[in-house]
């Protein structure tokens, strides 16, 4: 049993996977944190890495099969994120808590993560802690401030106070809420052409927090971490179809919140109206942008 398993989602990257992992193993002294790496890509695609043509099956067997409180496993599912997370909450998990990073987020430090695990490990009440974490820019950061916040109180502040403009955009859940509250749940989107990686996290986060305390932090204490370091890499492929993946989610997830008498309909409300205001902004700015994949977009969100 670890006290924390760090997931890496990957598809077809093995050289910034290279350096995420790189960065990983210079600082890791915990032995009690386990790196769990789920690649949904295939063998068949390579890149450079060093002088080789390396897969990420190559990119691991090559360099980190023999670290210690490493699992990898490859799906070769075309980065099906719904069935690769149920397979890790069914047959994989062996930790009190996870977290999820991307797979081109260098690691800085790991002292936030110290910090959150330990925070789920001596209270099991606790189904969320956020995490602090600094940039690889900024040399200073705010000591963090935790407040300890009821479950079902966090839920509506997200919703009321936008919570997901203002808190720290990572997050640390407990496993034994996870399963508890049956939150590791897909609407299957991706067989109707859309994405289960976009919005499923609405439903993951809220049934979390569901009738459980919740660790919040502030995002003024916490600073993104950046692989490149001097570029803004908020970026996505298919914004009306993250857009519309979140709303359909956020609608059916509300939905089910009202019917467990978590929230009243004025909470829907509110939050749905976010999503339409946030999707006239999207749209707007996305109209006469130049995205590379805008007419691939449109047809996966008109074609719903």
């Amino acid at each position: 049993m670890f006290d924390l398993d760090i997931i890496i989602i990957t598809y077809n990257r093995p050289k910034y996977l290279h350096l995420v992992l790189q960065s990983f193993f210079k600082l890791n002294n915990y032995k009690e944190f386990r790196l769990v790496v789920l690649d949904g890509g295939n063998k068949n695609y390579k890149e450079i890495v060093g002088k080789e043509k390396l897969c990420t099956y190559d990119l691991i067997s090559k360099y980190y099969k023999d670290y210690d409180n490493f699992f990898y496993k490859n799906y070769s599912n075309n980065g099906d994120w719904a069935k690769i997370l149920e397979d890790y909450i069914t047959n994989i998990v062996r930790a009190k808590s996870m977290v999820i990073v991307g797979d081109d987020d260098n690691f800085i430090n790991l002292e936030g993560f110290k910090q959150a695990s330990e925070e789920i490990k001596n209270n099991n009440k606790i189904s969320i802690c956020n995490i602090s974490y600094k940039d690889n820019i900024l040399k200073k950061v705010t000591r963090p401030e935790y407040d300890l916040i009821n479950g079902n109180d966090y839920i509506k502040n997200f919703i009321s106070k936008e919570y997901i403009n203002s808190q720290s955009v990572m997050h640390f859940f407990n496993v034994d809420r996870i399963k508890k509250n049956e939150s590791m749940f897909f609407l299957n989107l991706r067989s109707r052409g859309l994405e289960d990686f976009f919005g499923w996290d609405m439903h993951f986060l809220f049934l979390t927090a569901m009738n459980n305390k919740v660790k919040y932090l502030e995002a003024s204490t916490a600073l993104e971490m950046g692989a490149r370091g001097d570029e803004i890499r908020y970026t996505v492929a298919y914004p009306l179809t993250q857009w519309l993946c979140y709303y359909i989610y956020s609608k059916y997830t509300l939905k089910k919140l009202i019917k467990k008498k978590i929230i009243k309909t004025y909470y829907k409300r509110i939050f749905l109206l976010f999503w339409i205001n946030s999707f006239l902004i999207c749209y707007s700015k996305y109209l006469f942008s130049k995205y590379s994949t805008r007419d691939e977009d449109y047809k996966k969100v008109f074609s719903f």
